[in-house]
């Protein structure tokens, strides 16, 4: 399990499974494995596999914050908003210091009570993990829907230095300059994503 987990966290997804399979699997690593199946089963869509996958990791790991983390994000993705809180929320009762779990929190309020609201939540998740790069980016973006320009470029900076090649930093960066009129250096800076977000609705438009 923990060979295909660092195949699933490469983009191996196809690789990963057919790890999973290649063997009998101790059965202290038995959640582990559900867990990166269902990890796995999400980032490909099949929401049914990895639902039956998580509800087998969450049997034998019940109390590991990462794994609800995990199953939030499924919920999300199930459009299960009460449900993403509730494992999001027993995540963070988990472990308080759970970077991922706060950055995933803030994403949920943000859709839920508004920018304002998750800003609070966007703090927590960084004072837990300075360089916790998902969630400087995801608030650089608030930030930025709040007019907060100054404070979305420091984000956006601190983030640069994390993960300098994200297309997300381009695609923000864009959408500052666009809004400044500065049309030419916005779509420079699009063409930077080289294909990236093309599918993107904020980016299309």
């Amino acid at each position: 399990p923990l060979l295909a987990r660092a195949y699933a966290m490469q983009g191996e997804n196809a690789r990963a499974l057919e790890t999973l399979d290649s063997g009998p699997i101790i059965p202290e690593m038995i959640g582990e494995a559900a867990w990166v199946a269902g990890n796995v089963h999400l980032a490909n869509g099949d929401l049914a596999a990895a639902r039956d996958a998580y509800d087998r990791a969450v049997q034998d790991l019940p109390r590991v914050s990462m794994l609800w983390v995990d199953v939030a994000r499924f919920r999300d993705a199930s459009a299960d908003a009460l449900g993403a809180r509730d494992a999001v929320d027993y995540a963070i009762e988990l472990d308080e210091a759970n970077s991922a779990a706060l950055a995933l929190k803030a994403n949920l309020v943000r859709t839920q009570a508004g920018l304002t609201a998750s800003l609070q939540w966007y703090d927590a998740a960084l004072a837990a993990d300075p360089d916790n790069a998902g969630a400087l980016i995801d608030r650089a973006a608030t930030l930025g829907d709040l007019g907060r320009y100054r404070d979305m470029l420091a984000s956006l900076r601190h983030a640069a230095t994390l993960v300098p090649g994200d297309p997300r930093l381009y695609y923000l960066q864009a959408t500052l300059a666009a809004r400044a009129g500065n049309y030419r250096l916005a779509r420079s800076l699009l063409q930077r994503t080289r294909g990236a977000m093309d599918d993107v609705p904020g980016f299309m438009l």
